[in-house]
């Protein structure tokens, strides 16, 4: 049987917290473990992991940022498979039965992702754009790949303040891995003040670098290729 760790990230998450572990927990394939990676809280946010040992295990590593605490996860964790939920996002009862089935069906996909929907506060709906139909993919939260996958396409950049998922996954695809997006909705995004892409808008110039550094790596190996 296929071993999958439920892998959360969180900072100053003590209005959610609760419900994500619930929700990882009420998995009708439930993970073998929950790992619960703490990064620098100045909230409740310790107490309330804690308050889950044994089921949920707390790591807390120095302070390191997001793409660190993801890496940390991962290497704390003892799953073939690793799925990330992050701290203010909520997964639906079926979401690891569903891809663990995929894991199943093809013993060559690196990773999955699912659709996701996105869900506020009616104070929430009147402050943020709430976007109304799912979204498929690349969201953390609906990630599960292979523990052997995240480490050959070299894990989580730490150099950057947000879009440590992208830099893995334009890697992940520049090694030509196998992937899949279910068409389920099986993620519930939150949409609050705190949204790390609210949080740091001041760094989403980390996005453009790391598609500048995947298509110059793209355009090196393209060179390599030509004939001389």
């Amino acid at each position: 049987m296929t071993v999958v760790s439920a892998l959360i990230c969180v900072r100053d998450g003590e209005a959610y917290l609760a419900e994500a572990i619930e929700s990882a927990l009420d998995q009708t394939a439930p993970p073998a473990e929950v790992v619960v990676v703490e990064d620098s809280s100045t909230d409740r946010t310790v107490d309330i992991a804690r308050s889950y040992a044994p089921v949920a295990r707390l790591v807390q590593p120095p302070p390191g940022g997001l793409g660190a605490a993801r890496n940390t996860a991962v290497e704390a964790s003892s799953g073939e498979l690793v799925a990330f939920l992050d701290c203010d996002d909520i997964w639906e009862p079926q979401k690891l039965e569903l891809q663990l089935e995929a894991f199943a069906r093809d013993e060559e996909l690196d990773f999955c992702f699912t659709h996701t929907q996105e869900f506020a506060t009616p104070a929430d709906r009147e402050r943020f754009v709430v976007r109304p139909a799912p979204l498929a993919g690349a969201l953390a939260s609906s990630l599960c790949a292979r523990r052997e996958a995240i480490e050959r396409a070299a894990g989580f950049d730490v150099d950057v303040r947000i879009g440590e998922l992208l830099g893995w996954l334009l890697r992940a695809r520049e090694l030509s891995m196998r992937e899949l997006t279910l068409p389920e909705v099986l993620v519930h995004r939150r949409v609050h003040a705190n949204n790390i892409t609210r949080r740091e808008r001041d760094n989403l110039d980390d996005y453009a670098h790391l598609l500048k550094a995947s298509l110059d790596r793209r355009r090196c190996g393209h060179a390599r290729s030509e004939p001389t």
